[in-house]
């Protein structure tokens, strides 16, 4: 999956259509929804994140890089 999210990401902070707002935006949307994934797998097989999502960390990384701090989002 993290081949797919970096495509994600690098498709929506390079298109010039998208505002830094809306970027951010979707940034949050997915760095949420990788979270409730990561959860929800945790959840159903009983191991516990091991905190080496690399999805998550690439969304946190490119939250960064739109100045955002990824902790309070």
């Amino acid at each position: 999956m993290t081949t797919t999210v970096k495509n994600k990401i690098d498709s929506l902070v390079s298109s010039p259509s998208h505002s830094r707002q809306y970027i951010v935006e979707q940034l949050k949307q997915m760095l949420f929804d990788a979270r409730a994934e990561s959860t929800a797998l945790a959840k159903s097989t009983g191991i516990e994140d091991d905190g080496q999502d690399n999805d998550l960390r690439l969304i946190e990384l490119a939250l960064q890089d739109q100045g955002v701090d990824p902790a309070t989002s």
